[in-house]
């Protein structure tokens, strides 16, 4: 389905998308509905994926992917381990791109219509490989070991991802909102093992781009991103593994609720103020990122149009009561609950990346 006319069915409702998982007329409002009161503020990545270190050493043990759903000969990959598409054994600097996300919070991007297509823009399209997502949300990661760092950020869409993709660095103004998107850097070197952490983040304008031209999307505003965690492989082409062995031949290889695609062996977290997202706009369904984000339009969208914004107060503040303190970068509290925390785990394959 087209990107554009799946967002417009999350507004028309779960009916018009196939889903059965949504009970009001709103799919968005089904999707976000913990958001505002029932995402559990100490929630952590590995909440959603499960013992994090436990996938993180099986991925890093293994070379090949072995299973019922290896990749068939067609596959033309580097490393079939994780369908990498570049080979990084040797180098010190060397790039990866994120080919699976599994959001912890908020739920309206763990669950739901809004969850699906997130997954589906993640996962690369590759049928010969078993991957049949749109790739059209690339997230990439940059490792310079000798200068201990990480760039991250977003990339456009590529007709081609074996020649490889570049970091998106332009402003962009969707709706009249103006935003800078470019990577940025961070501290970090793998040790021994593979394993890497990142002790502070970096406000990332991170792009989610929704079809192939890279035109239609919307801009996520996160603050204090890190890619927390994560187990390199020993050749660095993998972060996490290819799900050869989990997945079924009988439903085509293709991943649901208990069959993953990866295996996770990473981590990210950030947070998104109320005040950010209410200035992120999602046209296809006429309001910001804020009211998608509080799940009850009824209670918390002005109902302005073309665009509604989250309602506010006599005071001018956002009424909706995030999870997440922007001050602090902590769990939200009744004194301060400004922002929604962004957390997930994540697999990643190598690629190559031009800039």
């Amino acid at each position: 389905m087209n990107p554009k006319m799946l967002l417009v069915c999350f507004a028309l409702g779960a009916a018009a998308c196939g889903s059965k998982s949504a009970t009001s007329g709103n799919a968005l409002a089904d999707a976000a509905g913990a958001a505002d009161t029932g995402i559990a503020a100490d929630a952590t990545p590995t909440d959603a994926a499960g013992d994090a270190t436990a996938t993180a050493d099986a991925a890093a043990a293994a070379d090949v992917a072995v299973g019922p759903c290896a990749p068939k000969p067609a596959c033309a990959i580097a490393d079939p381990s994780c369908i990498a598409l570049a080979d990084n054994t040797g180098k010190t600097q060397f790039g990866l791109r994120i080919a699976q996300i599994d959001f912890a919070t908020p739920a309206v991007f763990a669950s739901g219509p809004f969850g699906t297509m997130l997954t589906g823009a993640t996962m690369p399209q590759a049928t010969t490989c078993n991957l049949n997502g749109q790739g059209t949300f690339s997230w990439l990661l940059q490792f310079d070991t000798a200068a201990a760092t990480l760039k991250t950020g977003g990339a456009k869409p590529v007709a081609d991802p074996s020649a490889g993709y570049s970091f998106d660095d332009e402003v962009v103004s969707p709706s009249g909102a103006s935003f800078h998107v470019q990577p940025v850097t961070l501290n970090t070197a793998p040790d021994a093992s593979g394993k890497f952490t990142v002790a502070t983040g970096a406000d990332l304008i991170l792009p989610v781009f929704l079809d192939a031209s890279g035109t239609n999307g919307l801009f996520l505003p996160l603050r204090q991103a890190r890619i927390a965690t994560g187990t390199l492989t020993s050749h660095n082409n993998c972060i996490g593994a290819y799900n050869a062995a989990g997945l079924e031949p009988s439903k085509g290889c293709a991943p649901d609720a208990g069959h993953p695609q990866y295996l996770d062996a990473g981590s990210f977290d950030g947070f998104v103020t109320l005040e950010d997202a209410d200035s992120v706009p999602l046209t296809a369904v006429g309001e910001t990122l804020c009211v998608l984000l509080a799940g009850n339009p009824v209670s918390f969208s002005d109902g302005a149009t073309p665009l509604a914004h989250c309602k506010r107060g006599a005071n001018g503040k956002i009424l909706f009561t995030g999870n997440w303190c922007a001050a602090t970068d902590t769990a939200g509290s009744l004194s301060c609950a400004d922002a929604v925390h962004v957390a997930g785990n994540f697999a990643a394959s190598a690629v190559k990346i031009l800039n």
